[in-house]
């Protein structure tokens, strides 16, 4: 007897052979949500002094003494430095050079003996407790950065975030490097910030509701993305429309719901309209 004659007796007797379940996919999902959302800007910032006079000579001279040395705090019409006119037809007296600012000497530029024309640097007084910030906005984004924007100030090697508020923008763009010049004020309880130094700040602009989801959930035919999603137990490909993306989230513009639920992991592949296996979450946040 054959084998067709065999399996076909079988088949009479007990019907059509049964298959092997195929064993659904698990997947792990969530719920999303609307949110308010907006966009960062980065950009490299200076910390600059408010105050920051140079003190030149008046005439031509040499430096006789120097009476407030580097890092020494003066007051507005303290002496800094006494300085003697070398006119060889007539005898001078040392005159005194006085601060016309209140700070602190951040800069001596000259010695005891030294010579000095007329409109020569000598001196640098700056005022390290009145700061301003600034940074170089890029053209594109001038029409998004606007006065009372808020953001955060961050210093290099140091993980501390400083609340800080956009104050000006400037309307000129410079030819030669396409950006404009913003100011930016710190906010709230102010920290003693070191100027000269080079720092973050990242600000956020456009405010809006949308939705986010990981970068993660997202998958691509081609180059069209889509997520899939839970419909009566089974997982629907919805092609959607993606926006910017922020530290491994992406603002999704069209395709997705509030309140859908995303599949956000699978244990394999998982096809469009196939039946899947939701895992899900203990009290505890293990999934099981």
């Amino acid at each position: 007897m054959s084998f067709l004659t065999v399996a076909l007796a079988f088949i009479l007797a007990y019907g059509a052979v049964p298959e092997t379940a195929k064993k659904r996919p698990t997947v792990i999902v969530e719920t999303v949500r609307t949110t308010t959302l907006s966009d960062v800007l980065t950009y490299p910032a200076r910390i600059v002094p408010k105050i920051n006079a140079v003190v030149l000579s008046e005439s031509e001279g040499v430096i006789q003494r120097i009476l407030a040395p580097l890092g020494t705090r003066v007051e507005e019409g303290q002496r800094l430095l006494m300085m003697k006119n070398t006119d060889p037809v007539y005898t001078y007296a040392a005159v005194p050079l006085t601060a016309p600012v209140t700070g602190v000497v951040s800069a001596v530029d000259v010695t005891v003996g030294s010579r000095v024309a007329r409109s020569q640097r000598l001196m640098q007084i700056t005022d390290p407790s009145q700061i301003r910030i600034t940074v170089e906005v890029a053209v594109s984004d001038l029409q998004t950065l606007r006065s009372g924007l808020l953001g955060e100030l961050t210093l290099p090697g140091s993980e501390v975030r400083y609340p800080v508020q956009v104050a000006g923008v400037s309307p000129y763009v410079d030819a030669a490097t396409g950006t404009a010049t913003a100011e930016l004020k710190q906010v709230g309880a102010k920290s003693q910030l070191p100027p000269g130094v080079v720092g973050k700040v990242t600000l956020k602009a456009r405010a809006r509701n949308g939705i986010q989801v990981p970068e993660y959930a997202v998958s691509y035919r081609g180059r069209e993305p889509f997520v899939r999603v839970v419909v009566d137990n089974t997982a629907k490909f919805v092609p959607v429309t993606l926006g910017t993306t922020h530290l491994g989230m992406v603002e999704v513009l069209k395709g997705l719901d509030s309140n859908t639920t995303l599949v956000m992991r699978s244990s394999g592949y998982v096809a469009d309209g196939e039946e899947i296996q939701i895992e899900t979450k203990k009290a505890d946040g293990q999934s099981g």
